[in-house]
């Protein structure tokens, strides 16, 4: 069950403390001082930060644990996932990215923040734009039709 759904690419920048204004069509499915879980996710040569609602997060780390019961490998990388995400708050409409992870990201001022319905990813501007182009606002027809919904 979804908590929130984030959906759309928005603009943001990085102030000087490391935090980054959520855009409000963002930030009305979260509410101030609510915990955001963050990684670092990795997609071939890119690379972006992933944030997950608690709740969404902890009900993923549950649906994994029940599925890991019997499984000690599963198990394993179950406690491996949980290491690499790190808790952060919303705070005024602001989310704090850690210093170690925007060292480690390389995070520059300029961000896109994208909807991915159960969490975000906050992408450097320069990794989302080798990714996706300056596609702008792109036609869904054929992928809404290629999941049997038009």
């Amino acid at each position: 069950m979804l908590n929130a759904a984030f959906s759309g690419v928005y603009p943001a920048t990085v102030d000087d403390k490391g935090r980054i204004h959520v855009p409000s069509a963002i930030s009305r499915e979260v509410a101030d001082d609510e915990t955001m879980m963050l990684a670092i996710q990795s997609d071939g040569p890119y690379e972006s930060l992933i944030a997950f609602t608690r709740p969404s997060y902890l009900a993923m780390l549950s649906d994994l644990m029940e599925r890991g019961k019997a499984d000690r490998e599963q198990r394993r990388r179950l406690k491996e996932l949980a290491e690499r995400f790190y808790p952060s708050t919303i705070k005024s409409g602001k989310l704090l990215i850690p210093q170690e992870i925007r060292k480690s990201f390389k995070l520059n001022k300029n961000v896109q923040v994208a909807g991915a319905v159960d969490h975000i990813e906050i992408w450097d501007e320069a990794a989302w734009t080798a990714k996706n182009g300056n596609k702008g606002i792109r036609l869904m027809r054929g992928d809404l039709d290629e999941l049997g919904i038009l």
